[in-house]
């Protein structure tokens, strides 16, 4: 189902993002430049991170959070239908790969780990399973052209378990924290302890 949700996700992107003519829509708001358009999701970013406090239920250890390429983006995220221009298939990538940026920016402020770390790759699958040896906690995304999920790797049997957003919560900071929340039950459930 989550998967699913993300699917239409992208779609719902594409339909919201691009406009007519040199026009970049962001929230149904109309842009003339992708720059301007990015730097208002950016705004929305800066203002969820302002209202998350660090948790009362601190983990501890160390977590890193592995996003695809922005070439990953462009090519898996972005849906293409006909012949869209490349500027706005750019757009969508940027503003994809911002997106999941900035959970990692949410993540570090809400302090659940010591030390949280950024690492973008072109195969997040392979460098999850490498960066387990180093990290008590690995959290990245599984994007493929029909889906995009997040899953979360922690000590002490670092099995996959999917995090999810719950979509039936306002959009911005409620989703964002669904998301962490989930971060942190999934850590109490699997009996987390640092190896550090």
């Amino acid at each position: 189902m989550i998967r699913k949700l993300c699917c239409l996700l992208f779609v719902c992107i594409l339909v919201c993002l691009i406009g007519c003519g040199n026009t970049y829509k962001y929230k149904g708001q109309k842009f003339s430049s992708s720059e301007e358009a990015l730097a208002a999701q950016k705004t929305d970013a800066d203002s969820i991170k302002s209202q998350i406090i660090p948790t009362n239920n601190k983990h501890g250890g160390t977590a890193v959070v592995i996003i695809p390429t922005l070439e990953v983006f462009n090519d898996l995220g972005v849906k293409k239908t006909g012949y869209p221009k490349q500027e706005l298939v750019d757009y969508i990538g940027k503003y994809l790969a911002a997106d999941h940026r900035f959970m990692y920016n949410f993540l570090s402020q809400r302090k659940i780990f010591d030390k949280v770390i950024l690492v973008e790759d072109k195969y997040p699958i392979p460098m999850a399973k490498k960066m387990i040896e180093e990290y008590d906690a690995v959290i990245y995304l599984d994007i493929s052209p029909d889906q995009s999920q997040w899953i979360m790797r922690a000590t002490p049997k670092y099995e996959s378990v999917p995090l999810t957003i719950d979509n039936s919560k306002v959009g911005g900071y409620q989703r964002t924290l669904s998301w962490l929340d989930n971060i942190e039950i999934i850590l109490d459930k699997s009996g987390y302890i640092p190896r550090r």
